[in-house]
């Protein structure tokens, strides 16, 4: 019984306005990504298997490094939070059936597996999320400066790079979230030397705004005869995500 946005036979099937799947309550395998944590400005515990996602709404890097299971962030001018499987989430995925307590209603979907696969309660915090950009390994070529901004030609001479644009045209009321779980993000890890592995900068002092993908630096050692900027392409997959507003 087709209705526009929704199918309706084994489960729950949403389609968006340009007719992708959403939600396939008909699959035994569909899972949804959602929102398992609140959005943090310092460092915070990451569950197993979690999806770490950041941004910032002014000029800068997001980035920074998990140790163990713990997320820290490069600045606190930076803002992250988590993603996570929405059947591994817990405290809500055996409750079937509302307890009547404020706020404990809303649409849940379990997918032909009886596993959820979708629920509503989750955006409570207001972040639900639509994944826009993915970008495979190899995909991106990795930029070595933090302030592409001041990119000069002495600069380039000398090797200095910006990195691919994975996003631009957005405003800073409702800026992308990019994928930071193989970020290493490290400025004079030695004095004079920076590493962004998996990093990012956000532009927002040109038009349009832009975020570029960081994977290189600068070392300086010259005790092993190594010094120079370098700049590598991305080996894991990266993910562009943006708030549902």
């Amino acid at each position: 019984m087709p209705f526009r946005g929704l199918t309706l036979s084994y489960g729950l099937k949403v389609f968006n306005g340009a007719n992708h799947v959403i939600i396939d309550g008909e699959s035994s395998t569909f899972q949804t990504l959602q929102v398992s944590s609140s959005v943090n400005s310092g460092s915070g515990a990451v569950s197993t298997g979690a999806l770490i996602m950041g941004t910032r709404t002014s000029s800068g890097l997001v980035g920074g490094q998990t140790s163990g299971a713990t997320f820290i962030p490069i600045s606190p001018s930076m803002s992250w939070t988590t993603l996570a499987k929405t059947s591994s989430l817990t405290g809500i995925q055996n409750t079937n059936v509302p307890t009547g307590a404020a706020g404990d209603y809303g649409l849940q979907v379990r997918n032909a597996d009886n596993r959820l696969c979708y629920d509503s309660r989750l955006h409570a915090n207001g972040l639900g999320m639509s994944l826009s950009n993915v970008y495979p390994s190899q995909s991106l070529s990795g930029g070595n400066i933090a302030t592409p901004n001041a990119l000069s030609q002495q600069l380039i001479n000398r090797g200095a790079l910006k990195g691919s644009v994975i996003a631009e045209g957005f405003s800073s009321t409702n800026p992308p979230y990019v994928s930071l779980n193989s970020s290493f993000t490290s400025q004079n890890l030695l004095p004079g030397n920076n590493i962004y592995w998996s990093s990012f900068y956000f532009d927002y002092d040109n038009s349009p705004h832009k975020v570029y993908f960081l994977n290189g630096g600068y070392l300086d050692i010259p005790d092993i005869g190594l010094g120079g900027y370098f700049a590598l392409p991305n080996f894991s997959t990266i993910i562009v995500a943006n708030v549902l507003s």
